[in-house]
């Protein structure tokens, strides 16, 4: 796990609420694109240490990302993307 960026829009965004798939979706579509992850805006301190939270935008290698997101109805979903080479 140690390798992974993890990153969330929703500082950025807000609560975009029915718009927030498309939104992450097209988020990390340019930060594979760029290959730069965006920094989690007002992060401090980790909640869950170890893990490797964007603080600041950060170039990335990888060419796949996971997206999860959590509706406030309790609808959960995943999707994985890959990048081109």
């Amino acid at each position: 796990m140690n390798r992974y960026r993890f990153t969330a829009s929703k500082g950025q965004l807000g609560e975009s609420i029915d718009t927030s798939g498309a939104l992450s979706l097209l988020l990390a579509l340019s930060a594979l694109q760029e290959r730069n992850v965006p920094a989690i805006f007002g992060f401090e301190e980790p909640a869950v240490p170890g893990r490797r939270y964007a603080a600041r935008a950060t170039p990335i290698q990888g060419q796949r990302a996971l997206l999860t997101t959590l509706s406030h109805t309790g609808s959960a979903s995943a999707l994985v993307l890959s990048g081109a080479a």
